[in-house]
């Protein structure tokens, strides 16, 4: 929901020098594809089983800027300011763009897991789940398992909200995402752990659920927005509304505070303690300055709220 589709240039960052876009190439129906992937190192080991777990034990600490490319210079600053390398990096790709390889080998290299967020905007749902896409999703497939370690990767966050075109009806989108996670694994692309991302909703989560066989991490999408905003109150009754529906690993997949609570660095501190206290499996930091509505605020980590984030995380096991 805090992320736009077309957002805007390179964002100056508090904890990191300004991100160099990274252009892909478009892929279309009636064309090949074009897109071009960055560079394998030499010495690249082979394809990862679909056991091979994408991340470890423990809370594991994400982060999202804008515009990332390698060499990753400004998520190894964003990691020296927190005073915690991050284990995942999140990054969204615009559908009919090329798998972002070059991304991928370079957050191996820091021993980090990419989560990949596929986002379909203003294609239609049901043409995806008819197979029109597929020539597209079999070339994104083979460069994941050319890729060969473990990934995460998700298709239409937040489908159960109502601010990106993808919120079709249930049975539309869950037709989808079965159709997604079967072309990838028809193409052996086995290292991929599928998550599920929701926006955080005590309602309305079932009917989305694809089935135990399709998922393998759920992830959540949540911000403290307004002054009586609690981890209770965002992710709580989520997060037991999912625990309802299965038992894959729970992740706080895009999470930040803004200033409009009036309480940013005890947002901090709930974050990580709720996370820590429900046993989740991470939290992914969204880091940019947005600065334009309720939710779309500086989510920055600065000042007072950057020291929160580096006293919490020096709780969390290395």
């Amino acid at each position: 929901m805090r992320r736009r589709i077309r957002h805007r240039g390179a964002i100056t960052l508090a904890v990191a020098i300004p991100a160099v876009l990274l252009i892909t190439a478009a892929y279309g129906l009636s064309g090949g594809f074009k897109g071009r992937p960055g560079a394998q190192p030499g010495g690249a080991s082979g394809q990862i089983g679909p056991k091979a777990p994408p991340v470890r034990k423990g809370l594991n600490i994400g982060v999202y800027e804008p515009g990332v490319a390698p060499p990753l210079t400004s998520i190894r600053k964003f990691g020296t300011a927190v005073g915690h390398q991050p284990q995942l990096l999140l990054i969204y790709s615009e559908w009919n763009t090329a798998f972002r390889t070059g991304v991928a080998w370079s957050a191996y290299g820091e021993h980090m897991t990419v989560v990949d967020q596929m986002e379909p905007e203003y294609i239609s749902i049901q043409a995806i789940a008819r197979g029109h896409y597929d020539r597209y999703l079999r070339a994104y497939a083979d460069s994941v398992k050319k890729f060969g370690h473990p990934i995460i990767i998700g298709f239409g966050h937040e489908m159960n909200g109502n601010w990106y075109s993808w919120h079709v009806l249930p049975s539309t989108f869950i037709a989808a995402w079965r159709h997604v996670v079967s072309v990838f694994r028809q193409q052996h692309a086995d290292n991929v752990t599928w998550m599920w991302t929701v926006a955080h909703a005590a309602t309305g989560l079932r009917q989305y659920w694809p089935g135990g066989k399709y998922v393998n991490m759920v992830g959540i999408d949540g911000y403290f927005e307004k002054p009586g905003d609690t981890f209770a109150s965002i992710f709580g009754v989520t997060i037991r509304a999912i625990r309802k529906i299965t038992t894959d690993p729970v992740l706080i997949s895009e999470t930040a505070a803004g200033p409009r609570t009036g309480h940013q660095a005890a947002d901090v501190a709930r974050l990580f303690a709720g996370a820590e206290t429900d046993h989740l499996t991470g939290l992914v930091w969204f880091n940019e300055a947005q600065d334009s509505g309720l939710h779309h605020q500086d989510w920055l980590l600065h000042g007072r709220v950057l020291a929160a984030f580096r006293s919490a995380v020096k709780r969390v096991p290395r």
